[in-house]
């Protein structure tokens, strides 16, 4: 067998772009949880039974084209590994993948008095989740908002997580988005969605859960200086911080009228770049970005404290 196989040319479409929907299919009472947000693609299919099972689809030094729907039977499951503390709130990681862990599910309290979700805390991930249920249908959208560094090209892959009924998790790998993020602000998004029809007692729900990826560029920094302008756009007050250092809660001095948030960073010819925005006291609050793990940043948002009194020493 293994000569023939050197005599095929296989093509795994993994289609690429800047957003899409993709209803999963799960097996065995497997229920879709979330995704492993990736990278690098991760080769999750069997080629060896596939080619057995469709070797007469095609003559030797012909290629074989294998479309994403007819491959999903072929996927091996990749297991994770709880790493919680407490068996009340597991934790999932796949330690031999590097990627962020995004999903979200129900499970029933062991005195069954109720359910409660469980959903995971990466660092790298703002997620917000949104919950109906009523008129047959039960749904739980997850919306995860993450960001990467401005780059001419950016490409990750979702790859599916999976809960079996015995609560083992594993995911299978998925497709991948890619475009262009060579500018601030520009975004990249992929939607995952699973529904399943339960029968009980006579009556019939579906329960759909629905997992919405939206990938942001954001510029990367080395120090963020916050300058405080008056009603004549005088500096009053310059403050300085290094990344993960900007506080929480940002109280400004009563005479101030703006706040000028510059950005500084490394071009890529090793110029410094300063990037400025502009806050008067209709806006709350400003957002700067960390470098975390995977290649991707951590949000922190900053309240703004806009006062009418003198401001008390940081």
């Amino acid at each position: 067998m293994k000569g023939k196989y050197l005599l095929l040319t296989l093509l795994l479409v993994l289609p690429l772009s800047g957003c899409q929907l993709a209803e999963q299919e799960s097996a065995f009472g497997d229920r879709l949880i979330g995704v492993y947000l990736t990278k690098e693609y991760v080769d999750t299919m069997n080629v060896e039974a596939y080619l057995n099972d469709h070797m007469g689809e095609t003559a030797d030094g012909k290629t074989l084209q294998v479309e994403e729907g007819a491959a999903q039977a072929y996927q091996e499951r990749i297991y994770a590994v709880d790493v919680s503390q407490d068996p009340k709130q597991p934790a999932y990681q796949f330690p031999d993948l590097e990627g962020v862990p995004i999903y979200c599910f129900s499970v029933d309290d062991p005195q069954g008095e109720e359910s409660y979700w469980i959903a995971s805390d990466a660092p790298e991930v703002q997620v917000y989740r949104d919950y109906t249920a009523g008129d047959g249908m039960d749904e739980m959208v997850l919306t995860a908002d993450l960001y990467v560094p401005v780059e001419a090209i950016q490409e990750f892959y979702a790859n599916p997580m999976y809960r079996t009924p015995d609560g083992q998790v594993y995911l299978i790998g998925g497709t991948g988005v890619s475009g262009r993020m060579d500018t601030a602000g520009t975004s990249l998004g992929k939607t995952i969605a699973e529904t399943v029809t339960l029968t009980t007692d006579g009556e019939t729900i579906q329960q759909r859960y629905e997992f919405k990826i939206n990938m942001t560029a954001v510029l990367p920094m080395d120090r963020i200086v916050l300058l405080e302008l008056d009603a004549n756009s005088q500096v009053i007050e310059r403050m300085e911080f290094l990344p993960g250092q900007v506080p929480d809660t940002f109280a400004l001095a009563a005479e101030t009228a703006y706040l000028v948030v510059e950005t500084h960073r490394a071009s890529i010819s090793g110029e410094e770049k300063v990037d400025r925005a502009l806050f008067d006291r209709q806006d709350s609050a400003f957002s700067t970005y960390v470098e975390g793990e995977n290649g991707f940043f951590c949000r922190t948002d900053t309240s703004l404290a806009w006062t009418d009194g003198v401001r008390e020493p940081m």
